[in-house]
């Protein structure tokens, strides 16, 4: 009986959170989540701005202290770039996906799809400027 009792409110938990897939949230909802997403994805890019002239200064620093061995400032500007552009392709995905949430059912998905496409396609060019970058 207990089982049968726990498998039933599994089902019925499942089941509602599978109704609540898919579904549009009302605009001023996405409004605010875009809203919000989108602040705090500047937030991420400046901070990522900041790291990155910190490893550019410090390896410059390195570069001209005398008996520091020297760092590939070449190679550590790549990467910090690298960085910079991975948070805003990541930011830029994250408004992506809370504007999909105003739609719904096979819209939204095609919706998220999409953002993942041109997410990836922005990371693979962001990693291969890094690859040319650093040759």
């Amino acid at each position: 009986m207990r089982s049968k009792t726990i498998l039933m409110t599994t089902l019925l938990c499942a089941g509602t959170a599978l109704a609540a897939c898919n579904q549009a949230e009302s605009p001023s909802e996405t409004a605010r989540d875009v809203s919000e997403t989108r602040r705090e994805a500047q937030q991420d890019l400046r901070e990522a701005q900041r790291e990155a002239a910190e490893q550019r200064a410090d390896a410059r620093q390195q570069e001209t202290t005398p008996g520091v061995p020297g760092a590939r400032t070449g190679e550590t500007d790549a990467e910090a770039a690298f960085e910079v552009q991975k948070q805003r392709i990541e930011g830029e995905y994250d408004v992506a996906i809370q504007q999909c949430e105003g739609m719904e059912g096979e819209a939204q998905d095609q919706c998220k799809e999409q953002a993942e496409q041109r997410r990836d396609q922005a990371m693979q060019q962001a990693e291969a400027q890094r690859e040319r970058t650093t040759m």
